[in-house]
């Protein structure tokens, strides 16, 4: 990155979205291989498998669910959703959602962070918001 750009740092949205993609290719949904240098072996790698989460461990948005849903979210709607979630996750687990920064409305802001295991909670408050059945 900083042969391309020396100054790519300055810009939290493109940090954020580098974030973003190395923590998918890691973490995300998919396997992945990466190399692996082997000992002894001169110059010689070897694929390794990079373990993938459980399906209820895959992260998820609102704005993700929402759309999947076919509902259209405004900005405010969707503030309003994420505090119905954020509530509906403390009174079922007793502690609040962890954080994640993401990009949102032209700024990088602390979100909490939902995965598949939440998907009820997430549809259940756009269901509600949005009058949908």
């Amino acid at each position: 990155m900083s042969f391309l750009d020396a100054n790519w740092r300055d810009d939290r949205r493109v940090v954020l979205q580098t974030q973003d993609c190395l923590k998918n290719a890691l973490f995300g949904n998919s396997a992945i291989l990466c190399a692996k240098q082997t000992p002894g072996a001169a110059g010689g790698a070897q694929a390794v498998a990079v373990a993938v989460p459980p399906p209820a461990r895959v992260p998820i948005s609102i704005s993700q669910v929402a759309t999947e849903m076919r509902v259209r979210l405004s900005p405010g709607q969707a503030v309003a959703i994420g505090k119905l979630v954020s509530k509906s996750y403390q009174s079922t687990y007793g502690s609040v959602p962890s954080k994640h920064n993401q990009y949102v409305d032209g700024a990088v802001r602390s979100v909490n962070s939902y995965t598949e295991e939440h998907r009820g909670l997430i549809m259940a408050a756009i269901r509600s918001s949005v009058h949908l059945m």
